[in-house]
């Protein structure tokens, strides 16, 4: 799965996310709301006191379906 990732001030990469482990799920995002927040780390490295720590994944507000699950993760399923 690929997720598209802050690697420096103003420079995104898509970069090939490791399969969720024990007890996790992999997401495929289908919409994805970004805040100011995800903003002032695009744009200066960081937000109020708080510095980037790269490489994140910005937007924190989604929905999307499960993909994958990680071995222990009994309650959910692809397609949920």
């Amino acid at each position: 799965m690929q997720a598209l990732q802050l690697v420096a001030p103003r420079r995104i990469e898509v970069r090939e996310m490791p399969d969720p482990g024990p007890g996790a799920v992999a997401v495929r995002i289908r919409a994805v709301g970004v805040f100011g927040s995800d903003m002032h780390f695009y744009l200066e490295d960081g937000c109020a006191e708080t510095p980037a720590a790269y490489p994140p994944v910005l937007g924190h507000a989604l929905a999307g379906e499960i993909a994958a699950v990680g071995a222990g993760a009994t309650d959910l399923k692809p397609g949920d």
